[in-house]
């Protein structure tokens, strides 16, 4: 049973991380999140969809319907349990809160430094100004691109740090 489960993380990750370039998304993002986002249900259910459709003596559009609502009934019990378990999203390993795009640009202090960066460009930095800002001109556009980038780049190499240790 140990190299069932084995293999079924190893999909897991394949599939999580073609899905995270699908929707753009940090690499914080957990499986479930992913998936819902994406819209894509768990390989591994999918996987069971076809092997129940395999079975079938001759599949009908509503076998397929059937099937595919099964595995999306096992698949909003999976986030429903999830949710009950509070462990929807991560937390930021600095703040405790979390750790969305925006708490990583905007309010975390691990951070202040890149943002510093980002208010020469914007004096009243939100969320909702700074598309704004970055449209004025061009060089406020590479200032706060540059300084998104790098705390993109910073929080990966925090991620992959504490991974390691």
């Amino acid at each position: 049973m140990g190299r069932i489960k084995k293999y079924a993380h190893m999909m897991l990750s394949v599939q999580r991380k073609a899905l995270l370039r699908v929707i753009c998304a940090y690499r914080t993002v957990s499986y479930e999140a992913v998936q819902v986002l994406a819209g894509i249900p768990p390989l591994d259910l999918l996987l069971e969809e076809r092997m129940q459709l395999s079975t079938l003596p001759r599949v009908t559009g509503e076998d397929r319907k059937a099937v595919r609502k099964e595995t999306i009934r096992k698949w909003q019990e999976r986030w429903t349990n999830l949710e009950e378990k509070g462990k929807t999203e991560p937390e930021c390993g600095t703040c405790g809160v979390e750790d969305t795009a925006e708490h990583c640009i905007f309010r975390c202090s691990v951070f202040n430094t890149l943002r510093h960066e980002l208010r020469t460009c914007v004096n009243a930095l939100t969320p909702k100004n700074l598309i704004e800002a970055m449209l004025e001109s061009k060089e406020k556009w590479n200032k706060c691109s540059h300084a998104i980038s790098e705390t993109v780049k910073e929080k990966e190499r925090m991620e992959r740090a504490s991974r390691v240790a």
